[in-house]
């Protein structure tokens, strides 16, 4: 523990890029106490065109705002926002979840009870109360074969557990996402923060893997629930594909060297290729004209990006 570590508080990180309304809603519903717990809020501001960083201020002045001056990305603001927390214990929540401070205090209570040494995180529902994937088992170059002909996110969505089908206060996984993510700050301080290399995505696989080697675990609960509007910072489709495909060659060149790299190219250029013709064929219905915009837009990255 840091000399300027606060025991028994816990510091909650949020992350914003525009998207002020439901940051909002993040901040009341958190900061709305029902329990004891002392908690400290900081947002880091992605460079916010809408006024978050002045409004959040404004409404709510006991938290803390970093403003980053530029889109940082997920990781490398997490990064920042860890860097200003005094917490012992530290909490990554998306500013689209809704996490109750009182239930933050009953996963704190059961880390401490149940002696875990490792990351924690919940179940996770939409808007419409239906589960998300939320943790997930191991990710590798074989998976990848599975998502050719279905959704972007096929591979990791076959992977994950299905929480509401247990009632495990410390069920262990193999990663987690970053949309909500519990740990002690003496872990962080001894493995380190997000790869700043990810701009977005994956950036919570590659967290959870290397604090895995190091010794800690990982773990859900599913006795809680944090509600999370699934995309709800980012609206644009063909940038937010981008940044998945970007990340995910990155990730299988760091974890699988050159074998996963080759693998994971080869992959998004067979996936957007056959979905571009397979659309752009049956381009009659408008979503299947974007998802020939989509794909081809991805081909042309696998092909020429690095």
């Amino acid at each position: 523990m840091t000399a300027k570590t606060l025991p028994e508080t816990v510091s909650v990180i949020l992350v914003a890029f525009n998207a002020w309304e439901l940051t909002r809603r993040c901040l009341e519903h958190l900061l709305r106490a029902s329990s004891t717990l002392k908690i400290e809020v900081i947002l880091v501001d992605n460079g916010s065109s809408d006024g978050t960083p002045e409004q959040a201020e404004q409404r709510f002045p006991t938290i803390t705002v970093v403003r980053a001056g530029e889109n940082l990305g997920f990781g490398r603001a997490c990064n920042l926002g860890m860097a200003a927390a005094q917490g012992e214990f530290g909490v990554f929540l998306n500013n689209d979840a809704l996490l109750a401070h009182e239930q933050l205090s009953q996963l704190l209570e059961a880390y401490r009870r149940l002696q875990l040494n490792g990351i924690y995180t919940s179940r996770i529902v939409d808007e419409k109360g239906r589960e998300e994937a939320s943790c997930f088992r191991a990710i590798g170059p074989g998976k990848l074969l599975t998502t050719a002909f279905g959704r972007l996110d096929q591979a990791t969505q076959d992977s994950a557990y299905t929480l509401s089908l247990s009632n495990n206060e410390a069920l262990e996984v193999d990663w987690c996402t970053g949309a909500f993510m519990l740990f002690p700050r003496r872990i962080w301080e001894d493995c380190g923060g997000f790869d700043e290399n990810f701009f977005m995505y994956y950036e919570d696989v590659d967290l959870c893997l290397r604090w895995q080697a190091k010794g800690y675990k990982c773990y859900a609960n599913a006795q809680i629930t944090v509600q999370h509007t699934c995309g709800g910072s980012s609206t644009n489709s063909i940038a937010r594909s981008k940044a998945v495909d970007t990340s995910q060659r990155y990730f299988y060149r760091k974890h699988f060297g050159i074998s996963g790299a080759i693998q994971s190219r080869l992959f998004q250029i067979f996936r957007s290729g056959l979905r571009s013709v397979f659309h752009g064929a049956m381009a009659i219905a408008p979503d299947q004209r974007r998802d020939c915009v989509l794909h081809f837009n991805l081909l042309v990255a696998a092909l020429t990006h690095d």
